[in-house]
């Protein structure tokens, strides 16, 4: 990442409260170490 963004408590607390969003970034993190997928520079 070129940019650090801050969030939150509250924004925080939205995103850990997301199942389908954490499922999906653990995902595309697994994919990432296996070097799986497509990547966008």
């Amino acid at each position: 990442m070129r940019e650090e963004k801050s969030v939150d408590d509250e924004e925080m607390a939205e995103i850990l409260g997301n199942d389908a969003l954490l499922r999906g970034l653990e995902a595309g993190s697994q994919q990432a170490r296996q070097r799986r997928g497509d990547f966008v520079a």
